[in-house]
């Protein structure tokens, strides 16, 4: 798929964008060209409101499929379902791209996600999957994401979580960030739900700290088995993260180099 083939087709306020779902970039073998153009023609068909096709063709890209190519065709089918109105169908599918797909991907997946659980009544596990999903973000996404987390904790009740997030910067990224060495670990989690709530959690003390995004990033152990790392804020020096991890005052956080990701 031709980089930048896909732009957002609509907003989230009254419907599932489509994000990074593309552009794929991808080389190699027959198959996988074939499953890529499959997409693309999904993709078209989600664009032409053929939801019930795009969501048959994105599914048989994902039964072929593995890693990312596999984790964008179950995000296509699972928005092609939202938009069908099978909100179980879409749930499932939009959770399996969550557990597949990596960074920005996988915060726009959950950020579908929530706008699912919203859907099928269901404020409080909306509310977590904006949460979660919005240190992955940026700009107008991010900005999107709050606000339905603010929409979601009032439904909830939460009026304490709502306010927070109402009156909370959205647009997490600082570009002067980009390439620092080093990070806070909160902590790493082989679920990735229990790595969600700990970002969920760290988000709320960077916000009262002014400290830079909360973010989830996936590194394999020594067996090749997945962990799920929650870092907080990029720093140049490991004595300036020091100090901000003193300030926190989370002894069980450390301080790490940072590697990309």
């Amino acid at each position: 798929m031709r980089a930048g083939a896909a732009r957002r087709v609509v907003g989230l306020v009254v419907a599932v964008a489509l994000g990074p779902i593309a552009p794929l970039a991808l080389t190699g073998c027959a198959a996988t060209q074939s499953g890529s153009a499959m997409l693309e023609s999904a993709l078209g068909d989600y664009r032409a409101q053929r939801f019930s096709r795009a969501k048959e063709q994105a599914e048989r890209v994902s039964a072929g499929s593995a890693g990312t190519l596999r984790g964008r065709a179950e995000y296509l089918a699972g928005v092609s379902a939202y938009k069908l109105g099978d909100h179980d169908e879409a749930r499932r599918r939009l959770t399996a791209a969550v557990s597949t797909l990596d960074g920005e991907d996988a915060a726009t997946a959950r950020a579908a996600l929530g706008l699912v659980e919203l859907a099928r009544d269901r404020p409080v596990p909306a509310a977590e999957a904006f949460a979660a999903a919005w240190p992955g973000l940026a700009g107008e996404d991010a900005r999107q994401a709050a606000f339905h987390a603010v929409h979601a904790y009032e439904q909830a009740g939460n009026e304490a979580a709502a306010a927070e997030w109402a009156r909370s910067p959205h647009d997490r990224r600082s570009p002067s960030a980009a390439g620092r060495g080093f990070t806070i670990q909160v902590g790493a989690f082989r679920d990735r739900l229990r790595a969600e709530r700990a970002a969920v959690d760290a988000t709320r003390i960077t916000r009262e700290m002014g400290l830079a995004p909360v973010r989830i990033v996936t590194r394999n152990d020594r067996r090749g088995g997945v962990l799920y790392v929650v870092q907080l804020g990029y720093f140049g020096t490991r004595t300036e993260a020091s100090d901000v991890r003193r300030r926190v005052g989370k002894l069980q956080y450390i301080v790490a180099a940072r590697t990309p990701g």
